[in-house]
This record gives structure tokens, sequence and C-alpha cells, in this order.
């Protein structure tokens, strides 16, 4: 997945995966009960994910999870195929491209009264991997269409940190790179 987006990033098709050789990662087992009579049926609300991308099984036949749509903002279903395997691009992602993709906003809306199971695989670059749109996709076949880079250099694993508020892990301060996206 990730040659595949620097191929259409015209990138090297290595540029994304030299800078998960040590990568942040890790899966989640994740179970959702199902909603109770009269309470909320929101299993997880509405985010989008802060490293690379995301790979993610699901349950066949159990629905719930919805991504938004960027233009209408209307939330859609995002059924779980035999065999599949569903890919989010998350905030790394979305700032390296300069905005050309956007990270996924989606939930997880209970229905019925089945429990939901998930194995969310956050796959992302290395902590100290500099996230630059103005090193790399800015200067490509498309920076005409990019236009200036949005994003100022990051470093992957502090952004991380300080987006799921785990600051006193990183070297750096605090920065405002994390108070974009959501």
């Amino acid at each position: 997945v990730a040659m595949a987006l620097a191929l259409s990033l015209h990138l090297p098709e290595d540029f994304f995966v030299k800078e998960m050789d040590n990568p942040v990662a890790q899966m989640v087992l994740l179970r959702y009960p199902p909603p109770q009579p009269g309470g909320e049926n929101l299993g997880c609300g509405a985010h989008t994910d802060c490293g690379f991308l995301t790979l993610l099984t699901q349950e066949d036949g159990v629905k719930g999870l919805e991504v938004q749509d960027v233009r209408t903002e209307q939330w859609i279903e995002a059924p779980a195929l035999p065999g599949c395997i569903l890919c989010n691009l998350g905030d790394m992602a979305q700032q390296w491209s300069n905005d050309y993709y956007r990270s996924t906003r989606h939930r997880v809306v209970m229905s019925g009264n089945a429990p939901r199971h998930s194995i969310p695989f956050f796959c992302n670059l290395n902590f100290d991997a500099v996230v630059s749109p103005a090193d790399s996709v800015c200067k490509t076949a498309l920076a005409t269409k990019l236009g200036e880079p949005k994003y100022p250099p990051v470093t992957a694993g502090n952004y991380i940190c300080q987006k799921l508020g785990l600051m006193h892990l990183c070297k750096e301060p605090a920065s405002e790179d994390c108070t974009r996206g959501s």
C-alpha cells in the first residue's frame, strides 16, 4: 500500500517504505458491545487516525463502521467484505501528500444485538521520520496541482504522541502541528 501511494504521488517507490523500517506500529483486538436498550449506539466517536495508514479486518456480516464522505460530509457504511482488508489513510498520509489524499474520518455505530469485533493494524512511520511535503510531494510533477506546502515539517512520532496525549514520552516540546486535522 505504501509503495502504491508513493508511486501515485510521483515519488520513488520506496519513499515511504524506507521510513517504515522501524515503525511505531501496533495491532489491537477490539470488541464493541451491542447497544443497551435505550442506550447510546455509538461504539466509537468520529475521528481520524493520527498515523500513516490503518489496515482493518472486520467480522463478516456485522455492520458498524462508517466513513465520512469528504465532499458531502454524509456517513457511508463500510461493510465487511469476505477476504478483504479495509485501508484507512491517517493524518501522516494527508500531511505528506499535502492534502492530495485525506485522512479517513470514521466512526463505529452499533445496531442490532450482536457485538462487533475488528482488528486494526496501525501501520505507522518510524518515530523519527520527518514528514515534510515541502521536501517531497511539492517537488514532484504534482507541484502545480498541490501548490505551496500546507504543513510544516513534523516528526511522525512526536505528532502521534501529541495527538494521543503522550507528550511526556517525547523529546521535543509540544507544537501546533498536532492541532490540525481532527
